[in-house]
């Protein structure tokens, strides 16, 4: 009789601990997909038209609209936020496409441009070059540019009118001297454009991913010079 006790007693203590076990199995949550965030060619500005910036955006996969995009730095307006404006299509892959009002851009200052969705933040810190300098003779020929914040990549190029090459120093570094009497063959009214550009860029987005393209801060300076 103690034996069938024992062995009685033993099965019901097996048959607890096996429901627990199926109960806590059973209740706990199951995995969740973790969100995937994917930008598409995200940018930060300074040119002849002001400063700006702007990017587009997936989450897991489709457009998302409703994504707090922040930008933040060491500039006086920040932080701002970005409004949804309209689909893109890039790549073959449809985006959000997010922009940014104008603010004022300070070479290099450091700019944190992220975005949340679904508790997940992605971001990317970046320095903005800049600081171009355009010094011009007496009938307004451009003769020397210097640059106070170069970037990672720093070009210089010398167009006509049409916008073809006469001369293009890329990469280069600052300064870059222009020598007047040369650069500027033309004919009296010939126009030149003599264009600057600075950039810092990155692949590598945090809690994100880059679907097309690079993350670019970029500086650009356009300056017409036309032969007296």
């Amino acid at each position: 009789m103690r034996e069938t006790s024992w062995m009685l007693g033993t099965f019901v203590l097996f048959m607890v601990l096996s429901f627990s076990a199926l109960i806590q199995t059973g209740c706990s949550n199951p995995p969740t997909a973790s969100t995937a965030i994917t930008w598409d060619s995200p940018q930060i500005y300074d040119n002849n038209s002001g400063s700006t910036a702007h990017l587009g955006l997936q989450v897991n996969g489709a457009p998302a609209t409703d994504v707090l995009v922040v930008l933040s730095g060491g500039f006086p307006e920040s932080p701002v936020t970005a409004s949804y404006s309209y689909p893109i299509t890039d790549g073959g892959q449809a985006y959000a496409f997010y922009q940014f009002g104008s603010f004022t851009y300070t070479a290099g200052a450091t700019y944190v441009l992220s975005s949340k969705a679904m508790g997940k933040t992605a971001s990317v810190t970046l320095v903005g070059p800049g600081g171009i300098t355009n010094d011009l003779d007496s009938n307004g020929a451009v003769t020397l540019v210097t640059v106070s914040h170069p970037g990672s990549f720093n070009a210089f190029y010398l167009l006509d009118s049409s916008y073809n090459p006469i001369s293009i120093l890329s990469p280069t570094t600052f300064p870059v001297t222009v020598n007047a009497g040369s650069a500027y063959p033309g004919a009296s009214g010939t126009v030149y454009d003599v264009e600057t550009y600075l950039s810092n860029s990155t692949t590598l987005v945090a809690n994100g991913k880059m679907g097309f393209g690079q993350v670019v801060a970029f500086s650009q300076r356009d300056q017409g010079v036309t032969v007296p």
